[in-house]
C-alpha cells in the first residue's frame, strides 16, 4: 500500500511540474510575442531574402554582435530594435541556433534552419556550416520534436504549436522554429520562366527592364568558368553565374537580375545568376 501511494504521489508531482512548466512557457511566450511576430513577419523574411539575392548563398553564421549602423542587417539580427534571434521557448536568455544547409550539386549554402533548444536549454543538433549538411539529408540529420516537409520553400512554427510540446521538451531533440529554402525562393522571383520561342518576341517588344528578375529556358548555351553565354538568333545573353546546379536533366533554366539590356545592340546581361536543371518549367507571360 505504501508503495502504491508513493507511486501515485510521484506521478502527481510530475504532472503538476509539467503543468507549471507549460504555464511558465505560455507566460514567457506572451511576454515575447512582439519578438516572435517580428521574426516570422514579412519584414523578417526580407532580411534573409535580401541577403540571398545579393550573395546567392546563405551566411555561414548568424552573428550575435549587433550592427549599430544597420537596423535590418542579417549579420545583426535586429529589426526595429527587436532582436529576432532571442529564443522565446527558453526561459533564460538564449538565442536560436542557426544551421545552414547545402545543395549537393553546387555545394553552396542554399537555405537554413533556426532551432530552439526547448526547456532543457541544450542544443541537440550542434551542427555548423563546416558540417556541410545537404538539404536531402535534413530529415535524417536533425533530431526534432516537430515534423516538417523539407520539400517546401518555407516553414515557420505557428504561434500555437508550442502547446503541443507539453511534457516532451526535455532532452534529445530540438524545436524547428524556421526553415527556409532560399534557392527555391530566388528562382521563383521572376513572374514566370520565358521559353525559347517567347524570348525573341518579348525582346522585340522591349518588355524587359533593368534591375528586374528574369528567368529564361535555355536552348543553345555554353558555360565558361562563371559565365554563361546563350544566343537566340542575333540576341545575345551573358549571365554572370554565382550558382551552377546543372545535372542530369534535359531542361535547363537561368534566373538572375537584369543588369543591362540594350535593344539596339541586341544584348542582355544578367548579374547574380543561377543556372539549374529542371524536368518542368513555369511558362512565362
Amino acid at each position: 500500500m505504501v508503495l502504491i501511494v508513493a507511486i501515485v504521489l510521484f506521478y502527481t508531482l510530475i504532472s503538476l511540474h509539467k503543468k507549471r512548466t507549460l504555464t511558465a512557457l505560455e507566460e514567457h511566450y506572451l511576454e515575447n510575442e512582439k519578438r516572435y511576430e517580428s521574426f516570422e513577419s514579412i519584414y523578417g523574411l526580407e532580411l534573409f531574402h535580401s541577403f540571398y539575392e545579393n550573395n546567392l548563398e546563405c551566411p555561414k553564421t548568424f552573428e550575435l554582435e549587433p550592427n549599430e549602423t544597420a537596423d535590418e542587417n542579417v549579420s545583426s539580427g535586429y529589426i526595429w530594435g527587436v532582436d529576432i534571434r532571442k529564443d522565446i521557448f527558453f526561459e533564460e536568455d538564449a538565442y536560436y541556433y542557426y544551421v545552414p544547409f547545402y545543395d549537393s550539386i553546387s555545394k553552396k549554402r542554399e537555405g537554413f534552419v533556426f532551432l530552439s533548444s526547448g526547456l532543457d536549454g541544450i542544443i541537440d543538433n550542434p551542427f555548423t556550416w563546416k558540417d556541410s549538411i545537404f538539404k536531402e539529408d535534413l530529415n535524417a540529420s536533425l533530431k526534432l520534436y516537430n515534423q516538417v516537409d523539407f520539400r517546401s520553400e518555407f516553414y515557420s512554427l505557428d504561434s500555437t504549436e508550442f502547446k503541443e510540446f507539453d511534457g516532451v521538451i526535455w532532452k534529445g531533440r530540438d524545436i524547428l522554429v524556421m526553415y527556409m529554402d532560399c534557392f527555391s525562393y530566388f528562382v521563383n522571383l521572376p513572374r514566370g520562366i520565358v521559353n525559347a520561342e517567347q524570348f525573341p518576341v518579348l525582346f522585340e517588344k522591349k518588355r524587359f527592364r533593368e534591375h528586374s528578375f528574369f528567368g529564361l529556358e535555355l536552348n543553345n548555351f555554353s558555360i565558361c568558368k562563371d559565365s554563361l553565354f546563350a544566343n537566340y538568333g542575333d540576341i545575345r545573353i551573358h549571365a554572370n553565374l554565382k550558382v551552377n546546379k546543372l545535372e542530369g536533366y534535359k531542361c535547363s533554366t537561368v534566373v538572375g537580375e537584369i543588369e543591362k539590356v540594350n535593344y539596339q545592340k541586341r544584348i542582355m546581361i544578367l548579374r547574380n545568376a543561377a543556372v539549374y536543371s529542371s524536368s518542368d518549367t513555369t511558362r512565362g507571360e
